[in-house]
């Protein structure tokens, strides 16, 4: 970019496998600019908002449907296209996607706001509303169980031991 005519110019930058040098900096553009190019399939630049960097593929480089972006305050936003799940990955292995309806941990389709299939840990409280009509199923705790209110036990030959410390069979 030339500030004295405010155009572009085009450069042609070569090197090769063996080069030993260095391109040293690559600048595209006036920072200021809402300015993008694409490598290969990467759109790289802006996406369609003032003052954010963006990552996206050629084909989702809109304000909806980018991937990746950063505002000068370094706000970092990861985005999925509609329709489109957000995946983490381990060894290319799914281990919590998060989607429209939730974050999903060991699904890919997550049914609730929070939905894990598997095992939980959970260090603090585990909480409901007095109008779910929802279950816990096993609920497994190293600590304590509080319950402020009343605790109902419905399934057929259902027990409840109560006991102190110096409880033994």
């Amino acid at each position: 970019y030339d500030s004295d005519t405010a155009e572009f110019t085009t450069t042609k930058i070569s090197g090769s496998s063996t080069s030993t040098g260095s391109f040293g900096n690559l600048k595209l553009g006036n920072a200021d600019t809402d300015a993008s190019f694409e490598f290969g399939r990467a759109h790289i630049g802006h996406i369609g908002f003032s003052d954010m960097a963006g990552f996206s593929h050629v084909d989702n480089d809109g304000s909806t449907s980018f991937a990746l972006a950063q505002n000068s305050s370094g706000k970092t936003i990861v985005n999925a296209a509609n329709g489109q799940q957000i995946a983490l990955k381990v060894n290319n292995a799914d281990v919590a996607s998060v989607t429209a309806t939730g974050l999903g941990v060991g699904t890919d389709a997550p049914a609730h706001k929070l939905h894990i299939v598997g095992d939980g840990f959970f260090t603090g409280n585990v909480s409901g509303s007095a109008t779910s009509t929802g279950s816990f199923g096993r609920l497994e705790t190293a600590g304590a169980i509080t319950a402020n209110g009343q605790v109902n036990i419905n399934a057929p030959f259902a027990q409840l031991r109560l006991s102190d410390d110096n409880f033994s069979d």
